[in-house]
């Protein structure tokens, strides 16, 4: 029975692996809204992995990655309780993640999150989650974009969307966020400008 239950395993791993590789594929090429949404009812209907698509896009340093944290980001703005699956992963392994589209989709979803658990919009498993989980790895893979120069404004902004969520919990941060508004008002293009008001209200 032992080896009949190896066996099982062995072939549900290769199975899994089969399935990775399947979607992987589809995903490496330009995929827009409607491909999107074709994903999102797939997951919905039973038909794909939430899981397996959020360990694509940890495996996938490259748009197959990306596209994959796009419609995870996708799918739990409509729904957000999927994010119960793997916001805990995510929230520990943020910093590890090196493709800058990868990080910006996943730190707008989680900015999102956070606001809709202020509101009480979230099932009580899924805000029990944010709220006891330590955000310290999040925290440090937000800020350690606004110092990378690399980084779009577009990225930033969503980090600082992030940190804006707890800067009642941590002064630092706030005071942080209130540095990075000055490296704002030095940079001339008009996405920055506008962003640097957007964030002092906020921060006031």
């Amino acid at each position: 029975m032992r080896d009949l239950l190896f066996d099982f395993d062995k072939m549900k791993s290769r199975n899994n692996l089969t399935k990775s590789r399947i979607i992987a594929a589809k995903l490496d090429s330009v995929i827009g809204l409607q491909t999107i949404d074709k994903f999102i009812s797939d997951i919905m209907s039973g038909r794909l992995d939430v899981a397996l698509l959020y360990r694509i896009s940890v495996e996938y340093d490259d748009k197959i990655g990306f596209h994959a944290a796009w419609i995870l980001e996708k799918l739990c703005e409509k729904t957000p309780d999927y994010a119960v699956i793997f916001v805990e992963e995510l929230m520990i392994s943020f910093n590890r993640f090196k493709n800058k589209s990868t990080i910006r989709q996943y730190a707008k979803l989680i900015s999102r999150l956070l606001k809709y658990d202020t509101k009480n919009r979230l099932n009580e498993e899924l805000s029990d989650k944010l709220r006891n989980l330590c955000p310290d790895s999040l925290i440090e893979g937000c800020f350690n974009q606004l110092i990378d120069k690399t980084s779009p404004i577009s990225l930033k902004q969503m980090c600082c969307e992030v940190l804006l969520q707890y800067k009642d919990k941590e002064v630092w941060i706030k005071e942080e966020l209130q540095a990075f508004c000055d490296q704002l008002s030095i940079q001339s293009s008009a996405a920055s400008r506008a962003y640097r008001k957007k964030l002092l209200k906020d921060l006031c």
